[in-house]
């Protein structure tokens, strides 16, 4: 709690310094990239900001507060204040538009935000930087010292609880097809020991290569050129994948749960195959 209270006071903090900066200037349109957690915030403010644009367009990309079921009178309250704050927002017209990156984000959106309709909230995909380098996954894995003939099936970034490394080596444990497992990112969640002891449980017919630290920027797309697919088996059901979309942007597949937001991105751009069990997943993972 004393954190949020901190964070909405810094938010507080940076519009106030926006305002100072846009109150004697006159622009089109104001374009807000990141309205997470900052819908109070902004309408303590907006109105203020407001004045400088004749368009406030703010981009939301996890709407977590209006999907998830009450636990506890701190969801409860965050919530109704989040939702409340954008309706007063829409309401008295210091925001103009929402873009979200997800139909699935503008219908949750549609049904908990009374001011919310089809003319004032988007759907708009993600920006994607263009790969580095157009590279073949053979000259790839030469370059991250992938050594192998096998197909390659890659666990990328921070290791969160909520990526699912855990659900993806028990898949594995059924596995009889023969292929490598590449982990590159650095743990948060887990210990590399952790990770380790999982990687020794799996079958012989899976090779697992630990890369169980920080990947450089200049390198990201070099590790997704090299894999066959990517394998993001997430806990949560909403908001966006980073690792999903640089993939996509070197043409590697993802592999994703199906009851997503990103399931819902793969299917639409068709960008990879989606799954609804653990099994399933194992089925995919031997037909990679």
């Amino acid at each position: 709690i004393i954190n949020s209270a901190y964070t909405r006071a810094a938010h507080i903090y940076n519009l106030g310094r926006i305002y100072y900066n846009l109150r004697n200037e006159k622009f089109d349109i104001i374009h807000f990239l990141q309205y997470d957690n900052t819908q109070l915030s902004y309408a303590v403010l907006g109105k203020l900001i407001q004045k400088a644009a004749a368009g406030v367009v703010m981009t939301l990309h996890r709407d977590v507060f209006l999907n998830q079921p009450v636990k506890s009178w701190f969801y409860y309250l965050s919530r109704n204040v989040t939702s409340s704050c954008m309706n007063m927002s829409f309401s008295i017209s210091s925001i103009d538009y929402i873009t979200v990156h997800t139909s699935s984000i503008k219908h949750r959106i549609l049904g908990g935000v009374a001011s919310a309709n089809h003319s004032n909230v988007g759907v708009l995909p993600a920006p994607t930087p263009e790969p580095i380098q157009n590279i073949s996954t053979t000259a790839a894995r030469e370059r991250v010292n992938i050594d192998t003939d096998t197909h390659v099936i890659l666990f990328f970034g921070q290791i969160r609880h909520e990526k699912g490394l855990d659900r993806l080596f028990a898949a594995l444990q059924g596995s009889e097809v023969k292929l490598t497992l590449v982990i590159a990112g650095n743990p948060k969640d887990y210990s590399q020991d952790q990770i380790a002891t999982w990687a020794q449980q799996t079958p012989d017919s899976v090779s697992v290569d630990m890369r169980c630290k920080y990947i450089p920027e200049g390198v990201v797309d070099i590790y997704l050129s090299a894999a066959d697919a990517l394998v993001l088996p997430y806990r949560r059901k909403v908001g966006i994948s980073g690792p999903l979309r640089r993939a996509a942007s070197v043409g590697t597949p993802g592999i994703v749960p199906a009851k997503s937001d990103i399931g819902e991105i793969v299917r639409r751009h068709n960008i990879g195959v989606t799954f609804d069990s653990d099994s399933e997943l194992l089925n995919i993972l031997s037909n990679v």
